[in-house]
């Protein structure tokens, strides 16, 4: 086949390219940083580039554990042998020419990790290199006693645009950035507080009390968009509280007859809400939410998204007393629990929901030594139960189709414009940050009580950090400059293309909301977005 206009010298292919941007230079690096080695320590899945002295070219896959390709040091891998069909193509070509090249990837990311560099075949890694005190996963399936070796020089990530438009299946995959987040709640309307009462009473028909519900509704759709948020919610109009989708749609749980948490305030006051407590097996009596985002799919073009509850925040309906009796232990219910869930997420999936969140502030309790010390006394060791739950919560989120964003939310309690706990997160954000699987972390960053932006380098690299500086607590303005300079002072520790922009928390966690008016938090919500622009554009 004969082809016209072909380029075969370099200046003729630059003309026609250009020369690439400085941000696709400057993301060539001379070693493996802390970032490729997370990437890679995240990774399964690794293609093999070789070709032997001739010119023919290989491309292999590699695959097992995440983390099965070993960092040794910052331009040295090591690369066990798999058992294969014994042609052993990548291993031949490298006895003639060294050179290779990787690609690692992620699954359910776009981002990939790209390296070049030279191998050798080996039969043992130096003593150093060797895991200590067991034997990695990787070196027990081992069947032939070798490993390549190869020391590499220019790794660099790349957003592989190919894959970021479709995946297996044929769908979105690029998580969306959504600048200007809204965490779930809002204030409930005069109107609907009454409704609420009037159908508790007996005295308004379910009917009538869904039209009501609807309406409130619509009034917060239009409040978002009017905003200019990028993310819209229902703003929880149809629960008594931001876990009560949980409550009323499984039966099993007793509405207020667990244990009470304290709330305060600066000014010394203080208020008591008895939680749920789990007393009878969890049986299924409705949807939690999928009624909440098919009404809301329907009102806005905007990105909508749909809130549930943590593992982790489920743990504390949980009393040995008066929870045994239905289940042996908390890890039998919150077992349960996690089936609900997923179950839950899958039909909202299927609805073609895009865009989830997972309420935890129990996480933030963990950084309090007071709610510390009653986990404790309720029989839950607070380290054990963080190393469990973050398990759990990664399980609620696990093997869902691609396509869909998961966030995970974290603050330290609001009710009444009061909190529960205090504390920066250092003491869970390796953890917590490092571990879980979350796509979007929004964190409370409002006031002094939230601690420093220095745990965030614990945030995996491929992650979106919504940082809530404006408070929904309080009705005092915050003023653009400050917010710039605050979201500034963070882009220290994650690249600003990596952050966003939220209240705190819900303006209304549980009914009775928030010490604000409807115009104050209006205000509010135009402030996120309006500095979401100025900063993002």
């Amino acid at each position: 086949m004969q082809f016209s206009d072909v380029i075969t010298d370099p200046a003729q292919f630059r003309g026609l390219m250009g020369e690439p941007p400085p941000a696709c230079v400057a993301k060539t690096l001379a070693t493996l940083d802390r970032h490729c080695r997370a990437f890679i320590a995240r990774s399964p899945f690794v293609l093999i580039a070789s070709s032997n002295a001739r010119g023919q070219v290989d491309i292999s896959p590699k695959g097992d554990a995440a983390g099965f390709v070993r960092v040794l040091d910052d331009s040295t891998l090591a690369i066990p042998d798999r058992p294969g069909n014994r042609r052993a193509d990548t291993f031949t070509n490298v006895l003639e020419n060294p050179r290779i090249g990787l690609i690692f990837l992620v699954p359910g990311k776009s981002e990939t990790l790209r390296v070049s560099g030279s191998a050798r075949i080996v039969r043992v890694l130096p003593s150093g290199c060797r895991r200590r005190g067991r034997r990695s996963t990787a070196c027990r399936v081992l069947r032939r006693p070798w490993w390549m070796r190869a020391r590499f020089r220019c790794p660099w990530t790349h957003w592989q645009k190919s894959s970021s438009r479709t995946n297996r299946k044929g769908c979105t995959d690029r998580m969306p950035t959504y600048r200007s987040d809204v965490i779930g709640s809002l204030l409930r309307p005069a109107f609907l507080l009454e409704a609420r009462d009037q159908v508790e009473r007996g005295e308004l028909t379910p009917s009538a009390f869904k039209r009501i519900e609807d309406r409130a509704v619509d009034q917060a759709v239009t409040l978002q968009q009017d905003a200019g948020l990028d993310v819209i919610t229902d703003g929880e109009m149809r629960r008594y509280a931001f876990f009560g989708h949980l409550v009323d749609a499984l039966e099993g749980f007793e509405k207020h007859s667990g244990w009470s948490i304290t709330f305060r305030d600066g000014a010394g006051r203080q208020e008591q809400l008895q939680r749920p407590v789990v007393v009878d097996k969890l049986r299924w009596k409705r949807q939690m939410s999928v009624e909440e985002f098919t009404y809301l799919r329907g009102r806005t073009t905007r990105p909508v998204k749909v809130t549930l509850v943590s593992a982790q925040q489920a743990a504390a309906y949980y009393d040995p007393d008066k929870s045994r009796g239905a289940y042996a232990t908390r890890d039998a219910y919150l077992a349960d629990l996690v089936d609900f869930t997923r179950r839950e997420i899958a039909e909202l999936i299927r609805l073609g929901c895009e865009y989830i969140q997972i309420d935890a502030p129990q996480y933030a309790a963990l950084l309090d030594e007071t709610m510390r010390e009653g986990y404790r006394q309720r029989g839950s060791d607070p380290d054990q139960m963080l190393d469990a739950c973050i398990e759990l919560d990664n399980a609620i989120i696990a093997n869902h189709p691609a396509g869909v964003t998961f966030g995970i939310h974290i603050c330290r309690g609001n009710h009444k414009s009061m909190f529960y706990a205090s504390g920066g997160y250092d003491r869970i954000a390796q953890q917590v940050f490092g571990r879980a699987r979350f796509d979007r972390f929004l964190l409370e960053y409002d006031d002094a009580r939230s601690g420093s932006f220095e745990p965030l380098r614990h945030v995996p690299d491929d992650r979106i950090v919504v940082l809530g500086l404006v408070s929904s607590k309080t009705p005092a303005l915050e003023s653009p400059e400050e917010l710039k300079a605050r979201i500034a002072e963070a882009s220290r520790i994650i690249p600003l293309e990596r952050l966003a922009l939220s209240a705190q928390c819900g303006f209304a966690s549980t009914h009775v909301g928030n010490s604000l008016t409807q115009d104050e938090q209006r205000r509010k919500l135009e402030l996120v977005a309006s500095t979401a622009r100025a900063v993002w554009g």
